[in-house]
């Protein structure tokens, strides 16, 4: 991919918003996905938002639900232990 200093055209921030991506794709003769492509590197990457810290609720229901979930996993591998054995009995 082509790096849009290398065609000796650069577009300031606020020259960007007044000219279409259609108008500079047609002004370099370009395709308008390389400018767009371009335009998402440059821009800044957000950052994720800061998470707070778990209520005693959230504490508490999140500790059930792990365990409920272990149980969950442990009956799911038992069963498919089980029906493997009754397969393997039916041959």
């Amino acid at each position: 991919m082509r790096e849009p200093r290398r065609w000796g055209f650069s577009v300031s921030r606020s020259e960007y918003f007044q000219v279409s991506v259609i108008k500079v794709a047609k002004k370099l003769e370009i395709s308008e996905t390389s400018i767009r492509k371009w335009v998402k590197k440059i821009q800044p990457q957000r950052e994720p938002a800061a998470e707070k810290p778990l209520t005693e609720s959230e504490r508490s229901e999140l500790a059930r639900l792990r365990t409920e979930n272990a149980k969950l996993e442990m009956q799911l591998e038992f069963s498919k232990k089980v029906s493997t054995w009754f397969a393997k009995g039916q041959q």
